[in-house]
């Protein structure tokens, strides 16, 4: 029989998960810390994106859905990819392993193929409409 309070050590610690962690893993997380070091690195000291508020915008916005690609591959790659449509100057460095790696977790985790392929269609369109905001003459963009 089961009792309508939680107890134990183990109980109590599946319990305190918020719904925004639950599913979350430590590998994403590290990995995530990792490429955000380097995103910061970059847009704090190398090659800025544009200003400091824009380049801390579209780095986190970029980088942090990560964490959750596994627990929610589609949520994940979508806001990720609307950083995207931020205009800037540059571009991250890693921001092509970020994309890689959030559209490979929605192909291997997202509930059925119709919500893959709009995440996908809209990562599509918002990388033309990113890619032809961007600095460069249009068409030496495509």
């Amino acid at each position: 029989m089961r009792t309508q309070t939680a107890r134990g050590p183990y109980a109590q610690r599946v319990s305190r998960r918020s719904a925004i962690t639950a599913g979350v893993r430590q590998s994403d997380v590290v990995l995530t810390a990792a490429l955000l070091a380097l995103s910061l690195v970059q847009v704090l000291w190398v090659q800025p994106l544009g200003s400091l508020p824009v380049s801390l915008l579209v780095t986190f916005g970029a980088v942090l859905p990560l964490a959750w690609r596994r627990a929610r591959p589609v949520l994940a790659a979508f806001i990720g990819t609307a950083a995207w449509l931020v205009p800037t100057e540059a571009f991250l460095f890693v921001g092509f392993v970020v994309a890689i790696l959030l559209f490979f977790s929605v192909g291997r985790g997202a509930a059925g193929w119709p919500e893959g392929a709009l995440v996908c269609a809209w990562g599509l369109g918002v990388g033309t409409v990113g890619t032809l905001q961007g600095p460069e003459e249009p068409v030496a963009g495509l």
